[in-house]
């Protein structure tokens, strides 16, 4: 059995306890029991039956298997691309390549949200829905922008996108 100590999570987590004292105490959050839980904030405990394999290793491995599970839930319920009704593999192969891209763009918008301090504020599937409603319409000859909704508008500029 191994106990590690990851000091971001430690901090993560203290900050979302103190955070639902303010906003939850009726469920009996509180300073009390805050101290009375420190001690065990950012722990993980892990049971393996890896023999012989350096602590570190094995922290990397269940680090990686968290990101593993959060990209497949990812392109489960964000990009619901869990199904398929392909009845070829070239069309198969076609829909997860699409599906890769997909990927792709959503972590990069992740790691944009993350750079810029925004994950507190908005989430990759919020971004995908704000910029759903960025519209164009080509009269005649050229391209129109539609009317950008004011929040639309505002996420752009903070993500510094510039759309041509």
């Amino acid at each position: 059995m191994w106990v590690f100590v990851d000091d971001s999570l430690k901090a993560e987590e203290e900050q979302d306890y103190l955070s639902r004292i303010e906003t939850h105490p009726e469920l009996g959050y509180a300073i009390e029991n805050f101290h009375k839980k420190a001690h065990s904030f950012g722990t993980i405990a892990l049971i393996t039956n890896l023999e012989g394999l350096p602590a570190s290793k094995i922290f990397g491995y269940f680090k990686s298997r968290v990101e593993i599970e959060q990209l497949i839930d990812t392109f489960k319920n964000t990009l619901k691309a869990d199904k398929t009704y392909m009845r070829s593999d070239y069309s198969f192969e076609g829909w997860m390549f699409i599906n890769y891209l997909s990927l792709v763009y959503y972590y990069k918008v992740y790691q944009q949200l993350l750079e810029k301090d925004l994950l507190s504020r908005y989430s990759p599937s919020d971004v995908l829905l704000y910029l759903s409603k960025y519209r164009r319409v080509k009269v005649s000859t050229h391209w129109v922008d539609l009317e950008i909704p004011k929040q639309t508008r505002k996420l752009i500029e903070i993500l510094g996108l510039h759309i041509t």
